[in-house]
């Protein structure tokens, strides 16, 4: 799995919370959305992919498939805003800080869902079958 995804929405939070300077502000901030949609797509390849993390809970946890489908439509809504990322601009700093702000508590929403699939699936006792 790819341990870079917190560090890529970390480097976009701080990217735009920079003093928009010119053509700094705008290239910083553009280099975070990139880099954070490639750290994105590897997390989805680690995770949705043959043999990835939501294929062997469905094996191991049939039980939670509408979690694991929860979390594909995730991937999906995430990608589709990066995709519509608005223009990093000096004239638009509150309105990407606010798309930003927007996309940092998605994913970290997301992987704290994922992070609770995980343990539902491999932590809790189920009991005994009655």
């Amino acid at each position: 799995m790819s341990y870079e995804l917190p560090l890529a929405v970390r480097g976009l939070a701080k990217s735009v919370a920079m003093p928009p300077a010119g053509d700094g502000w705008t290239h910083r901030v553009a280099a975070g959305v990139q880099a954070l949609r490639e750290e994105l797509l590897a997390h989805v390849r680690d995770t949705e992919g043959p043999g990835g993390a939501y294929a062997k809970v469905l094996r191991d946890a049939p039980r939670l498939a509408p979690g694991v489908q929860a979390l594909v439509e995730d991937h999906r809504a995430i990608l589709a805003a990066l995709d519509a990322s608005p223009s990093a601009e000096p004239t638009d700093v509150d309105r990407v800080r606010e798309w930003a702000r927007d996309i940092v508590e998605d994913v970290s929403s997301h992987r704290q869902r994922g992070a609770n699939l995980l343990y539902e699936a491999y932590c809790t006792d189920l009991g005994e079958p009655g």
